[in-house]
């Protein structure tokens, strides 16, 4: 039986900490993939413990954020 579900928050063995997006029922344990540092990787039940992930929205000052999305704007200008 697994331990973990698809969207927890989990820590790795090796310190990342990431999200569950997919979970296989094999044995000897389960297997997990966890979305880590940008992409899809393979754990094993005994590799993994829970974790809380911080969600609150970041707060950020107006004046960066404007110029972020217009440097956003000039190198994609066919994007909205």
């Amino acid at each position: 039986m697994p331990k973990f579900r698809v969207g927890e928050g989990v820590s790795t063995s090796s310190g990342g900490v990431g999200v569950i997006v997919d979970v296989t029922h094999s044995l000897p344990e389960p297997s997990y993939r966890v979305f880590l540092n940008g992409r899809s990787v393979p754990f094993y039940d005994g590799q993994l413990t829970a974790a809380e992930l911080d969600t609150s929205p970041a707060l950020v000052d107006a004046d960066p954020f404007r110029c972020k999305l217009a440097a956003l704007s000039l190198m994609s200008p066919s994007g909205d």
